[in-house]
């Protein structure tokens, strides 16, 4: 996100189990079902993703 200059809430899971807790919750909201790979990014309430490349992050914020 930095690369491409875009404006991010980064939130910390290491050893931070409020934070853990929290990112499950979004995981079960989107019904992901996969393994869950790092970074897990959240586009304008819409798109999920789950360690995706930039690209795909980049097309949904243009959406």
């Amino acid at each position: 996100m930095d690369s491409v200059g875009y404006t991010y809430v980064f939130k910390d899971v290491n050893n931070n189990q409020p934070m853990v807790d929290e990112m499950m919750a979004e995981v079960k909201a989107y019904n992901y079902k996969e393994y869950i790979n790092l970074p897990v990014v959240i586009v304008n309430k819409e798109h999920f993703f789950s360690g995706p490349e930039i690209g795909e992050v980049v097309q949904a914020i243009n959406q």
